[in-house]
């Protein structure tokens, strides 16, 4: 089956109201793409090793590739938890979660941090942190003084001398530069970077940046016509 005839659509759209981290040049760390030219379709299936937002069989899922260190990151993540409010709870759409830690050593570090509280928790550990992580950042997706890593996984109950240990393993170190691989591969070039899947998971739309709420809602209200 083909993508959806919409994709053009979305991309104009993003175009105009794009803003987002940008992997190239800055103080991003480099990520090198395939011999081949990136393309949608190199995206990674979603598979039950995804951190998935909502019901996993859903029609439309959105497949978002974040760094915790990005502000338009933080931005479009409150964006997300409205779109998941909107239509999750009729389980039409999931919200799937990546990494794309460009912004140097202390996104993996972060990103780590995330796969750690799932590592105690699942999947209501992972969203529960990362959101709590993000809340904790001012606008320039830093701590502030008083706030870390470790505050975050205090105040989401997380055990932390388990949390410590997985954090010193670095055991989640390769799945995260993995995905972060992958996201360029499938052509993106800043964060966050958001593909719209079917249940085949063909593409059916790209938002390639922060794009704001409504703009975002009218991009999935239109996928949820085409499934």
């Amino acid at each position: 089956m083909q993508n959806k005839i919409f994709l053009p659509l979305a991309i104009i759209i993003a175009g105009g109201l794009i803003a987002g981290a940008l992997y190239f040049g800055g103080n991003g760390d480099r990520v090198s793409n395939d011999a081949e030219e990136p393309s949608f379709e190199k995206m990674s299936p979603v598979s039950e090793g995804d951190h998935i937002f909502g019901n996993p069989s859903a029609p439309i899922k959105l497949v978002e590739y974040s760094d915790t260190q990005c502000p338009y990151c933080r931005a479009f993540h409150q964006t997300m938890k409205m779109l998941m409010a909107d239509f999750a709870p009729e389980g039409k759409v999931a919200w799937v979660y990546r990494h794309f830690a460009i912004l140097g050593p202390e996104s993996v570090t972060e990103a780590h941090a995330t796969e750690c509280a799932a590592d105690q928790g699942g999947d209501e550990m992972f969203w529960k942190f990362i959101d709590a992580m993000f809340t904790a950042k001012n606008e320039n997706a830093r701590f502030p003084v008083g706030a870390s890593i470790e505050t975050v996984a205090e105040g989401v109950g997380l055990d932390m001398e388990k949390f410590r240990t997985c954090q010193e393993s670095i055991k989640f170190e390769e799945k995260i530069l993995a995905e972060r691989q992958n996201a360029a591969n499938a052509g993106a070039q800043g964060t966050p970077y958001t593909l719209i899947v079917n249940a085949e998971n063909e593409l059916m739309a790209v938002i390639p940046g922060a794009l704001p709420y409504e703009s975002a809602k009218q991009v999935v209200e239109e996928a949820l016509k085409n499934i």
